[in-house]
């Protein structure tokens, strides 16, 4: 089974750079919102996962914030070890570089609530500055979706222009991906939660986070949505080192050794890159991975020293969180492509 009992899914690896696996399965809508409560609709009436469907990417989206930031280095506009007070004055976590929002080592919190701060998103920008910190930076490793958005608001504070330009002029948009935020048809993209509570509805063409959502969309933890080809297109560029498939460089090749090498992360389950995971077992069944899970059923695995790459979007999370064990879709897709390892 391509994605484990997940309602739709796309499955794409590569072997050297050559694709071995185009699929995709299942339903982009196989719930609706019927009058504020969940019903599920007739076989016929659901509508089906193309290949040009877009996932919302959730985490996934945290390699892009990354690689942006890496860009801007590049440009001579960021230092990664300068505290983030040089670039957000006033923020709670200022001690904290650039480099340890990056690998979730700043000493903030998983999350914070932000979708109930009330206002409007200027006034959850302000929060989400505000936000303190739980431990000394550097002391321990907390896998922080604050941290990438402190990222991506620095960014902006930078250059001027939100996350979404930048993702869009520096990285998506080089690699000729089908990418963005904030889609114009979301009849064109898989639903995710059924989240009446919050006033939402069957969320669908609208990113799934909810700190994400309500900053406006682009945010650094998530937002970006994109189908699985895409995705590939970025996760091969890194697998070759910052060249696409015509060789044409999008990131330096220290900007990628920055993204796969372990950084200091006291007690991570895994080793920690910038913005990619080193080794998480867990969820790729294999020591010698990189790669990155996403909340909504996201997956992206390189093997480095075997040539292969992998991305799986599905939208696990429809119509619940608890529908589908997120961990054993990964197994499955993976099972479907390697063997056991």
């Amino acid at each position: 089974m391509l994605a484990a009992g997940a309602p739709g899914a796309q499955l794409v690896a590569l072997q050297d750079g050559a694709v071995v696996v185009d699929a995709v399965a299942g339903d982009a809508l196989r719930w609706r919102d019927d009058a504020g409560e969940l019903a599920e609709l007739a076989e016929a009436d659901r509508e089906r996962v193309t290949a040009d469907t877009w996932f919302d990417l959730a985490s996934l989206t945290k390699l892009f914030t990354a690689a942006v930031v890496l860009r801007l280095r590049e440009r001579g506009e960021l230092d990664l070890d300068e505290p983030i007070a040089r670039r957000l004055p006033g923020a709670a976590a200022g001690a904290a570089t650039l480099r340890q929002l990056l690998t979730h080592t700043a000493g903030l919190p998983a999350t914070d609530g932000l979708e109930r701060v009330p206002g409007t998103a200027a006034d959850r920008w302000a929060a989400l500055r505000a936000i303190a910190p739980i431990a000394a930076p550097g002391a321990a490793h907390c896998y922080s979706c604050v941290g990438y958005l402190l990222a991506g608001a620095i960014v902006k504070a930078v250059t001027g222009e939100d996350l979404a330009t930048h993702v869009g002029e520096l990285i998506t948009g080089p690699l000729g991906m089908s990418a963005g935020y904030r889609p114009a048809d979301p009849r064109a993209c898989a639903a995710t939660e059924f989240q009446p509570e919050l006033g939402r509805g069957m969320v669908r063409g609208v990113v799934h986070d909810e700190s994400a959502w309500s900053l406006g969309g682009v945010a650094g933890n998530a937002g970006l949505f994109a189908n699985a080809r895409a995705v590939a297109r970025f996760a091969e560029m890194i697998r070759r080192g910052g060249l696409d498939g015509q060789g044409r460089r999008i990131l330096a090749a220290d900007s990628v050794a920055e993204m796969l090498t372990p950084h200091p992360a006291p007690g991570a389950a895994y080793r920690q890159g910038i913005g990619f995971r080193l080794g998480d077992f867990e969820r790729t069944g294999s020591a010698t991975s990189v790669g990155h899970p996403g909340f909504t059923g996201t997956l992206l695995v390189i093997e480095p020293a075997q040539g292969r790459t992998l991305v799986l979007l599905s939208n696990a999370i429809h119509p619940r969180r608890d529908a589908v064990d997120k961990t054993a879709v990964y197994r499955a897709a993976l099972r479907s492509v390697w063997p056991p390892r």
